[in-house]
């Protein structure tokens, strides 16, 4: 089995690998949060990622927002967990 020698190494071999490929694999719902002036996970690869869920999905869109903290959306996700566990 080949080891990577370095983190570097690691995380170089990482940057090889597309999200988008196993989306289709996804069955529970997905609700995805983009922020279209994100240039760390540039929004065309989020929407390819997005497109290719066969499960139910929602996106929530922050049109001025980058990689950071979004307003609201750890509140949007308590709440959606709190509903799912009482439909539980």
């Amino acid at each position: 089995m080949n080891q990577h020698q370095t983190e570097d190494a690691f995380f170089g071999r990482l940057g090889y690998i597309d999200i988008q490929w196993m989306a289709e694999r996804l069955r529970n719902p997905v609700r995805m949060y983009t922020g279209l002036c994100d240039t760390i996970c540039p929004p065309s690869t989020q929407f390819a990622v997005y497109n290719k869920i066969a499960a139910p999905k929602e996106l929530v869109v922050y049109p001025d927002f980058t990689h950071e903290e979004l307003p609201r959306a750890w509140d949007d996700i308590l709440l959606l967990l709190l509903k799912d566990a009482q439909e539980a």
